[in-house]
């Protein structure tokens, strides 16, 4: 088995990279997201990234900071990779409503990692 040389501080950077480029990709609004089916992929893409990082964040870290949705997280990556035939567009787009909350969030964190 691999050795996770990958330690909460990057973890945290791959949340907020991803959080960022869902941003991008939902700043034309919803009309458009909904009608590109390529914005919408690249938003699962970095949703999954977020649930796999959020999963991957030591305990401690996730149980000091039990305001961020470290659950939520992995479920919706865990939702968009097992039931992708299911993925709702709205939902979606929900979703990426939540991002600006969730970054600012991890941003506190890993600030006081730096520290």
């Amino acid at each position: 088995m691999k050795s996770d040389a990958r330690g909460d501080k990057l973890r945290l950077t791959d949340i907020l990279r991803a959080c960022g480029r869902i941003k991008t990709y939902a700043a034309e609004g919803k009309s458009e997201f909904l009608s590109s089916l390529k914005t919408q992929d690249a938003v699962v893409r970095n949703l999954e990234v977020i649930g796999g990082a959020a999963g991957k964040v030591s305990p401690s870290i996730r149980s000091a900071n039990p305001g961020v949705p470290w659950a939520e997280m992995r479920g919706f990556s865990s939702y968009a990779k097992h039931e992708y035939w299911a993925l709702d567009p709205e939902r979606l787009w929900a979703a990426t409503q939540d991002i600006p909350s969730i970054e600012l969030a991890v941003s506190k964190i890993r600030a006081e990692l730096e520290r």
